[in-house]
């Protein structure tokens, strides 16, 4: 339901029409369901205006049809709750219908009723519209005089309202009915006012868009230097990992070098350890060897013992 008001597909009427109606039985399946009334007139009401804009395009009558049928929908239930914006909404819709079908006086009477309604309760954009659009029935039939004074009725109302894009419109509904009236004072001034509003609300949007284009900068801006950041805090990482391993890696090669000297060392205090042996034993061997003869010379004069002296001999020699 909620599509663009006025942005229709450009294809042929009878294949949107044929799509029309295959949605347009599903949505009203769908509505009928729906037991909130507020919001179930609220989409009847915005199904009925889809179906009448649809008609602008295609020119169907068909369309026109469907939207009066959902508008009486709204407008027999809202009498039933008393619900006075859906009642309102149902006599802008149903006025719609008859503007189309070049019906004014059907359409003059839905008019004059929205604008007692909403006048007795209130209701100043309903009764802005109201005025506005008794103004075009009178611009339509040339009545100008009619026309403006009704446009300029409903100045008030906007302005009670509050929104800027309607009350532009209204001052766009005042700029045309003095026009064609003649009114050419109080056309330039109502001119001047649209202008002026619309000019405002440019700024607005162009400030508007700034601050978004700004926000997405800095958003941007953001973005890029924590990516920096992180690029950065990636390659001190990255750093710390390389001088631990190559710390390591040296670490582990001093150890190695430290340890193949010292076994070298070993290796070369144990050959001067050997060597000292050797040496030593090299010079004991004389004075044993001299001291083994003068025993065994002793055991041979005092002994005179022969078996003693071979078995000294023997042991002597295996050492």
């Amino acid at each position: 339901l909620h599509g663009r008001e006025h942005s229709f597909p450009t294809r042929r009427s009878s294949d949107l029409y044929q799509e029309m109606r295959v949605y347009g039985k599903k949505c009203l399946a769908l509505l009928l369901a729906v037991t909130d009334f507020p919001k179930k007139a609220e989409f009847l009401t915005t199904a009925s205006a889809r179906y009448y804009l649809y008609y602008d395009t295609v020119k169907n009558a068909a369309y026109l049809d469907t939207a009066k049928l959902l508008a009486n929908m709204v407008l027999h239930t809202g009498r039933k709750f008393n619900n006075i914006p859906a009642i309102l909404d149902a006599y802008q819709a149903i006025s719609a219908v008859y503007h189309r079908r070049k019906d004014g006086t059907a359409e003059k009477l839905y008019n004059d009723s929205a604008l007692m309604v909403a006048k007795k309760n209130n209701y100043n954009r309903q009764t802005a519209g109201a005025y506005q659009n008794i103004s075009v029935y009178y611009r339509d039939r040339k009545d100008y005089r009619n026309a403006a004074l009704y446009a300029d009725s409903a100045l008030p109302f906007f302005r009670a309202f509050g929104n800027t894009s309607m009350l532009m419109g209204g001052f766009v509904s005042i700029y045309k009915a003095h026009k064609l009236a003649g009114d050419y004072k109080e056309a330039l001034d109502a001119y001047e006012q649209k202008v002026s509003i619309s000019d405002s609300l440019l700024n607005l949007e162009k400030t508007q868009k700034i601050k978004e284009l700004e926000e997405k900068y800095n958003q941007a801006k953001n973005e890029k230097t924590i990516n920096e950041l992180n690029q950065e805090k990636e390659i001190y990482t990255l750093q710390n990992r390389v001088l631990i391993i190559v710390s390591v890696a040296v670490l582990m090669a001093l150890a190695l070098i430290w340890f193949y000297f010292r076994q070298q060392n070993l290796k070369q205090q144990q050959k001067i350890l050997e060597a000292e042996q050797r040496l030593n034993r090299a010079r004991m061997n004389p004075h044993f060897f001299f001291n083994a003869l003068a025993t065994l010379q002793q055991y041979a004069l005092t002994e005179n013992n022969g078996l003693t002296l071979a078995t000294n001999l023997s042991r002597f020699s295996n050492i």
